[in-house]
């Protein structure tokens, strides 16, 4: 188990794989891989599914352009449940390189088998959507890590911002929550 030594908290390489398929999932220029992940003696990587503004605004245009695989999408449900489709498919197809974890005891081990750890987060808590049950259901869907906010505002808060004026907002806009479903 020394030999995994690290864990690193955040990478966008589902954003990529859903770009460019997903064999670059599996040994693509991204931050990381699972080849790399299989081979860098790491304990966990997190893989983020980061939530792009276009999602948000219904722009169908930008959506087609930034995620072809997703044309029509425009519900960050099921983007983020095509995004955790790719981990999940390529962790199947690539048992030696690494395998879902969703406790630290599972981290544990599979660094005992000789494996790293993938663990399911989210960038940017807005498909929680004003309703807390949502919780609970990324949980059943394996996510352990939640950036409650990214860029823009949402139904948990602001992000920062350089002008004091929007840090220092104190509710979210609109009761945070969106009218779509």
């Amino acid at each position: 188990m020394d030999r995994y030594a690290w864990i690193d908290m955040h990478c966008d390489t589902l954003l990529r794989g859903n770009r460019e398929g997903a064999d670059s999932f599996w040994d693509g220029p991204g931050h990381q891989s699972l080849k790399q992940l299989a081979s860098s003696g790491q304990m966990a990587q997190f893989f983020a599914v980061f939530f792009p503004p276009c999602l948000d605004a219904r722009d169908q245009a930008g959506l087609r352009r930034a995620f072809p695989s997703l044309e029509g999408m425009t519900e960050d449900t099921a983007y983020f449940l095509a995004l955790r489709g790719i981990l999940l498919d390529q962790l199947s197809a690539h048992p030696e390189a690494a395998a879902l974890a969703l406790s630290p005891a599972e981290i544990r081990r599979n660094a005992e088998k000789g494996l790293a750890s993938a663990v399911l987060t989210i960038e940017d808590g807005r498909l929680i959507d004003g309703d807390l049950s949502r919780v609970a259901w990324l949980h059943e869907m394996g996510v352990r890590a939640i950036g409650l906010t990214w860029h823009h505002p949402n139904c948990l808060g602001y992000p920062n911002h350089p002008d004091p004026a929007v840090n220092s907002r104190g509710s979210p806009p609109s009761g945070g929550k969106r009218s779509r479903r």
